[in-house]
């Protein structure tokens, strides 16, 4: 009984332990469930500030994609008006010409009346091949212009395509880091109903445990009172006899199921805090992720702010330029009409140099017939009658004359004020594009960079161009605006072949080839006679036998390793000293054009 009594003890005390560990455990699956609770409201709330990334992203995107579209649209303008001042400047030296040559004409009617009928079809003749060349040029600029429309368009969906890039990429990384983290919580939800589970049987073990004791403490419930002057050793001893009595009652196999349901039921509470250690662990560990999605999104967000710090500065620079493009505009509208002035008085002044003509033709047919009646031995007086009719046509005619020299006048004031007017607006344009390449307003994002490409490219093109008017050869000049070369990210790759179909450049149109010279450096020629060098160090021209040499020469870039390379023809291109100078000293990436000097 005694025994008995102590196993019961004991049962007792294992049944207190259990209940205590179960109310701990009941505790921590509470904090679990609060903080699995507070994960949730973590990830929902990541989740919608990731949403709210994403749209803000698109509308930053959308709002750069407006900003370059405006200012493409802004820079093909200025290319416009670039092209404008030139038109205007080649026509002011074509109405100076015109001008001249009216001077020289008014000159020669002073000797006789004969040379003006001369001077007035040498000035048609002058007026309608100027009238045939502006028609030329105004085509060909025609031309440029759709071809810089159509470079500017392609430039523009690049730069913006490159932009999001960046942006699209940290987007992607957030999800796929939401993504992992919605997984693991699956599986810590699934691990934590696992736990329920067992933690459920577990109740219901320690409710059948806790049945068992409470019958026993009814059937032992005697064993207390025993309590008398031999105090608790008397108790035990009575628990001893109870407890065999009991074995004797209910035999030894009752007690050894009982004695097995208890190591089970101490087995499964070790189960269950090793489960627990693991939950705190997983738990611990979906804090860490948390706090580096937490660091992620700061990131976002950060790059975010700069990317619409930086759309914000390009706007203000966008609206600096449009206000500098309307004042420009409305320059070159006051020049332009200023222009057409100058031109209705150029058509009143050939409208009277043909009433002039005419009044001669009428004269000399007058001087014919008076010769012929000289001749037929006419009347004295009245030839002396003729003859003051002629002296006072031939007045009348000077007074004319000098009307007309007056006009010629008053013109030539107006076309030297439109000269002017031509110069101002082209320095006010080189100052605009000076500006707008200096490296002062300028910030080191990506976009910044972007647009700062598309700046030199485009100044590029406008020097080529220029140098085709500088050449003195035609031909020449046709090679050296075919053999324009826009390289690739690997500058070795040279010539691109598909570009010369587009400017029709045949084998037999180049003057000779190029001679690939061991040095370095380019030498300055003062007399044209001499052979002529030239800068192309691109190995495809070597492939496409337009240059004789060893490519390998010629390195990975030209700032590297200069080569100096001249025409087997003398005779190709001639240029004086102050042409090579101009080119030398202009702003031109030679990675990227070829000069002919």
């Amino acid at each position: 009984r005694e025994r008995l009594g102590r196993e019961v003890k004991k049962l007792g005390r294992q049944k207190e332990g259990l209940t205590r560990g179960l109310a701990s455990w009941r505790e921590k699956a509470e904090g679990l469930r609060g903080e699995k609770e507070g994960l949730d409201v973590d990830v929902d709330r990541l989740r919608s500030s990731a949403t709210a990334l994403t749209s803000k992203n698109t509308e930053l995107e959308r709002e750069r994609n407006a900003i370059a579209s405006e200012f493409s649209a802004a820079k093909s303008q200025n290319a416009d008006l670039t092209q404008t001042c030139d038109s205007l400047k080649q026509r002011a030296e074509t109405a100076e010409t015109h001008l001249s040559i009216l001077q020289a004409s008014q000159t020669s009617s002073e000797t006789l009346t004969t040379q003006k009928l001369l001077d007035a079809e040498k000035l048609q003749k002058s007026l309608r091949s100027q009238v045939e060349a502006l028609q030329l040029k105004c085509r060909d600029l025609r031309a440029k212009i759709v071809e810089q429309e159509l470079q500017m368009d392609e430039m523009t969906s690049l730069g913006s395509r490159r932009g999001g890039e960046v942006l699209t990429e940290q987007v992607r990384e957030g999800r796929k880091v939401i993504e992992r983290l919605g997984r693991e919580r699956a599986e810590l939800q699934e691990k934590w109903e696992q736990s329920e589970e067992e933690v459920e049987a577990l109740r219901n073990e320690l409710e059948m445990v806790k049945q068992e004791c409470e019958t026993l403490r009814g059937e032992f419930g005697s064993m207390h009172s025993l309590r008398g002057r031999n105090g608790w050793q008397t108790v035990e001893n009575s628990r001893e006899n109870l407890l065999g009595s009991s074995e004797v009652l209910y035999g030894a196999e009752e007690v050894d199921a009982l004695r097995r349901e208890k190591d089970e039921l101490v087995e499964k509470l070790a189960r269950g805090e090793k489960h627990a250690e693991n939950l705190g662990k997983l738990v611990n560990e979906s804090r860490v992720e948390c706090q580096g999605l937490r660091m992620q999104v700061a990131e976002l967000q950060s790059a975010l702010e700069t990317k619409s710090t930086d759309a914000h500065h390009l706007s203000i620079d966008l609206t600096a330029a449009r206000a500098e493009k309307e004042g420009l505009l409305g320059e070159l509208n006051a020049v332009k009409r200023q222009l057409t002035d100058a031109k209705a008085n150029r058509d009143q002044l050939q409208l009277e140099c043909v009433e002039l003509q005419r009044e001669h033709s009428t004269l000399k047919l007058e001087c014919e017939s008076l010769k012929e009646a000289v001749d037929e031995g006419g009347d004295l007086e009245g030839l002396r009658v003729e003859l003051r009719k002629a002296r006072d046509a031939v007045k009348n005619l000077e007074a004319e004359k000098g009307a007309l020299e007056a006009k010629l006048h008053t013109a030539g004031g107006v076309e030297e004020g439109l000269r002017r007017d031509v110069e101002d607006l082209k320095e006010q344009v080189e100052a605009l594009s000076e500006r707008r390449d200096s490296p002062q307003g300028k910030r080191n994002g990506k976009a910044d960079r972007g647009w700062e490409a598309m700046f030199n490219q485009l100044g590029d093109k406008m020097w080529t161009e220029k140098l085709g008017s500088l050449s003195v050869h035609d031909q020449m000049r046709e090679v050296a605006r075919a053999l324009e070369v826009r390289l690739t990210d690997d500058p070795t790759r040279g010539l691109d072949v598909t570009g010369l179909s587009e400017f029709g450049l045949k084998r037999r149109n180049v003057p000779g080839k190029l001679v690939i010279e061991e040095g370095s450096g380019v030498e300055e020629r003062e007399d044209s006679e001499s052979p002529t060098t030239a800068v192309a160090p691109i190995p495809g021209l070597v492939q496409m036998g337009l240059v004789e040499g060893n490519p390998r020469r010629l390195g990975r870039r030209f700032s590297e390793t200069p080569v100096r390379v001249r025409w087997t023809d003398p005779d190709a291109v001639s240029l004086n000293k102050a042409t090579y100078q101009h080119l030398r000293m202009s702003k031109v990436n030679l990675d990227i054009v070829l000069f002919f000097v």
